[in-house]
C-alpha cells in the first residue's frame, strides 16, 4: 500500500470531473426537457382542442335554428303582404269626409263602426252593397291577422330581438290600419296607417336579412341559409 506523503492534500473525485457522470447529468436534463417539453404542447394542443370545440358549439347553436327562423319569416312576410293588400282594397270603399278622429261621429251618421251601421247602408255615406262587400273583406282581415299571431309568436321565440321587435311592430301596425278600416274613417287617417304598415313591413324585412344572414350576391339571386 503507497502512503502519502506528508502534506500531500488527498485528491477528490467529484461528479463529472472523469466526464461519465457530467455525460450522464447532460443526459438527465436533455431528457427533462423533452419530456416538460412534451407536456406543455400537450397541455397547449388540449387548450386549442378545447376552445375550438367551444367555438364550434357555439356557431352551431347560433345557426342550427336558421332553416326553422326562414320558414316562419317567410310565411309570416307573405301573410302581412296579403293583408296589406286587402287593406289598399278595402281603402277604396271609405266615403267618410275628411277629418280629426275627433269627427268619428259623423263618418256614418253616428254610428260607431260599420257592424253597427244600418244594413240598408247609411244614405249619402255607404251603400247596402258596399257595406256588405267592406264588411266581409274586413273579417278576412281580421281572420288572418288573428293567425298571424301564431307566427309572430315563433319569431319571439326563435329569432333575434331586432327581428321580434319588427315582427310584433308589424302586426300592431296591420291591426292598426284594420281598425280605420272597421271605424269607416275618412281617407286621410286610413291611408297614412296603411303606409305605416307598409313600412313597418319593410323593416321586418330587413331585420330579418340581418338575422337570417341572408346575402345578396351581385346576379341579384338571394341565398337561402343552409
Amino acid at each position: 500500500m503507497r502512503r502519502r506523503a506528508a502534506g500531500q492534500i488527498p485528491s477528490v473525485m467529484f461528479p463529472g470531473q472523469d466526464g461519465r457522470m457530467g455525460d450522464d447529468l447532460a443526459q438527465i436534463l436533455v431528457a427533462a426537457l423533452g419530456i416538460v417539453g412534451t407536456l406543455a404542447a400537450s397541455l397547449l394542443a388540449q387548450v386549442l382542442s378545447q376552445k375550438a370545440e367551444r367555438e364550434r358549439r357555439k356557431a352551431e347553436d347560433e345557426t342550427r335554428w336558421l332553416p326553422n327562423r326562414f320558414e316562419v319569416a317567410t310565411e309570416l312576410l307573405s301573410k302581412s303582404g296579403a293583408v296589406h293588400r286587402k287593406l289598399y282594397s278595402a281603402a277604396a270603399f271609405l266615403n267618410a269626409p275628411s277629418g280629426p278622429i275627433e269627427d268619428r261621429p259623423l263618418w256614418l251618421a253616428g254610428h260607431m263602426n260599420l257592424l253597427a251601421a244600418p244594413e240598408a247602408g247609411v244614405s249619402g255615406i255607404i251603400t247596402a252593397e258596399d257595406r256588405e262587400i267592406l264588411l266581409e273583406m274586413q273579417q278576412e282581415i281580421v281572420e288572418e291577422l288573428d293567425a298571424m299571431e301564431d307566427l309572430v309568436s315563433r319569431i319571439t321565440l326563435l329569432s333575434t330581438e331586432g327581428e321580434a321587435t319588427a315582427a310584433r311592430g308589424m302586426h300592431e301596425a296591420l291591426w292598426n290600419a284594420e281598425g280605420y278600416l272597421e271605424m269607416y274613417a275618412p281617407g286621410n287617417l286610413a291611408y297614412p296607417a296603411i303606409h305605416s304598415a307598409e313600412k313597418a313591413i319593410a323593416e321586418f324585412t330587413a331585420a330579418t336579412r340581418r338575422g337570417l344572414r341572408v346575402s345578396t350576391p351581385t346576379d341579384g339571386t338571394v341565398q337561402e341559409p343552409s
